[in-house]
């Protein structure tokens, strides 16, 4: 029997709610640091997510009027260095392993 869900429906115990109950904000990491608010603080990206500050241009939030996250987004710069291959790695790897 198939699944039958509500008009309403939005997820798992959630009903959707009209996009003017949502505000979305954003902050660069200069901002952030400075004392601008933002839900994820900063040392949570290199501590936690291994991810080098350097590499981040900002986050940006989506909150219902409530203050409840909606979703929240990691913004990167795009490296100048083209990105490094599986294969070469493979082939590095064995040509280490031969010494």
């Amino acid at each position: 029997m198939p699944l039958v869900l509500p008009k309403d429906f939005g997820g798992v115990g959630f009903k959707k709610k009209p996009p003017s109950d949502f505000r979305s904000r954003s902050r660069t990491v200069e901002e952030i640091l400075n004392g601008a608010d933002c839900p994820l603080p900063l040392e949570v990206i290199p501590n936690q997510l291994g991810i080098n500050l350097c590499a981040v241009s900002g986050v940006s939030w989506t909150e219902q009027e409530d203050g409840q996250l909606v979703c929240v987004t990691i913004h990167f710069l795009p490296s100048n260095e083209p990105p490094e291959h599986p294969e070469s790695s493979e082939a590095s790897i064995k040509a280490s392993n031969q010494e």
